[in-house]
């Protein structure tokens, strides 16, 4: 084929207005369709991560309260007690299921790895007192991983007010 006739059929078909136009058109479309589809898919995105940034910060409140409310429940009630004599902790298993036992359960999907460690250690060996009976020694263990896990809960708090302040 020779290709002035090829450009000429070419020429021939882009002179014809009704087909530039609808060219034109096709054209203008593809472009406009893909400009808004990067627009949507860039608001999409957006609001995800909102409501990531929404619901992280509702998860942070919650255990806030949740923590705050340990602390005080803890001291209010006397859950442990630090014996001066042998320096060890005692924890007093009917407050701790009364009072923080629930609370931690509420907002255990929240707990960082130490705390719910802890509390599954406390929880463990308070079934094992239910199903073997208690023994002499077990609540200074119990106490011990008590005052664990509220240090822990202090320092994640600690941490918490610390990346408030530097915002």
């Amino acid at each position: 084929m020779n290709w002035q006739k090829l450009i000429d059929i070419i020429s021939n078909i882009f002179s014809n207005s009704l087909v530039a136009s609808l060219s034109g058109v096709v054209v203008g479309g593809f472009i406009t369709y893909y400009v808004q589809k990067h627009t949507v898919e860039k608001q999409q995105q957006f609001e995800r991560e909102k409501m990531e940034k929404e619901e992280m910060k509702k998860n942070e409140n919650t255990k806030i309260k949740a923590y705050s409310n340990i602390l005080y429940l803890s001291s209010t009630h006397n859950v442990s007690e630090w014996e001066h004599h042998t320096g060890e902790t005692e924890l007093y298993s009917d407050k701790f299921i009364e009072h923080i036992q629930p609370i931690l359960y509420e907002v255990y999907h929240l707990l960082n790895d130490e705390i719910a460690k802890e509390f599954d250690f406390i929880e463990g060996k308070h079934a094992e007192m239910r199903t073997m009976g208690p023994e002499d020694d077990e609540e200074w263990f119990l106490g011990a991983a008590y005052e664990r896990m509220v240090n822990e809960i202090k320092k994640e708090l600690e941490e918490i007010r610390n990346s408030r302040s530097s915002l």
